[in-house]
This record gives structure tokens, C-alpha cells and sequence, in this order.
């Protein structure tokens, strides 16, 4: 069986439906984390564009952050992990935001290659170097 170029007979790899759960879950927590740091920028500074700016930019950090040093809490609740392909299997933090960029830029499209490889890798997990794995 060609396990691609991963090589690990160990893992399994998320379906399609199990990363838009998770792309829900982080979504619905994004869109909250903007909506609370555009409120507290408009209680500073009402008049602020750049504080607005800033504060969105600040929540949209949550994915790439959780990402390098845990996982989201969409991947929590699902079971998924994402993993770079180097040696030691830990994302950098520039590579989580390029990812994260990749997948903001294309939208779903960015799911596409998913069944077009054995470990299920999307265009921004291929541009990223990275593959996600089923850890429940």
C-alpha cells in the first residue's frame, strides 16, 4: 500500500466532514474573538481605524497561534492534530500563518486536493509542508 509521502502506518487521516467541523468550530470562535477585540477598540478609540485594524488582525492570530503550539479547539473537540513533514512534526509559527493565509485566500477550493492523495492533503497543507492526523 503507498502511504505517499508521509510513511507513517500509525496514522489515519481526517475525512473531508471531520475538517470542516473543526473549520466551523474555529470559525464560530474567530468571528467572536473579532467581535470582542472590535469592542474593546471602539470603546478605547471609537475614531481608531488602526485599533480596529489591529484588533482584527490580533484575532485572526487565534488559528496559527493554537496551531504551532497546541491545537485549535476545533481540532480538540474533533480529534485532529496538524503536523508539519520535517523531522521533529512540530508547525513554526510562519509556517502556521502561511498556511492559515493559503486556506483564507483559496476558501473551500483549498479542500480540493483532499482525495486526490493517501494522507488527504489539502492545497494549504501541501504548500505548508504539513499533514493532518486523526489523534482520537
Amino acid at each position: 500500500m503507498n502511504r505517499g509521502i508521509y510513511e507513517s502506518a500509525n496514522e489515519n487521516y481526517p475525512t473531508l466532514v471531520k475538517r470542516l467541523q473543526s473549520n466551523y468550530v474555529d470559525r464560530f470562535i474567530t468571528y467572536g474573538l473579532i467581535w470582542l477585540f472590535i469592542s474593546i477598540a471602539v470603546f478605547i478609540n471609537n475614531e481608531s481605524i488602526g485599533l480596529k485594524v489591529i484588533a482584527i488582525l490580533f484575532a485572526l492570530s487565534y488559528e496559527p497561534l493554537a496551531i504551532t503550539f497546541y491545537r485549535t479547539v476545533g481540532q480538540i473537540v474533533v480529534g485532529i492534530k496538524v503536523k508539519s513533514l520535517s523531522k521533529d512534526l512540530k508547525i513554526t509559527l510562519l509556517n502556521s500563518y502561511g498556511r492559515f493565509g493559503v486556506r483564507l485566500i483559496l476558501g473551500w477550493f483549498s479542500f480540493l486536493t483532499m482525495y486526490d492523495n493517501s494522507e488527504r492533503r489539502a492545497i494549504h497543507d501541501l504548500m505548508s509542508n504539513t499533514i493532518v492526523v486523526d489523534v482520537a
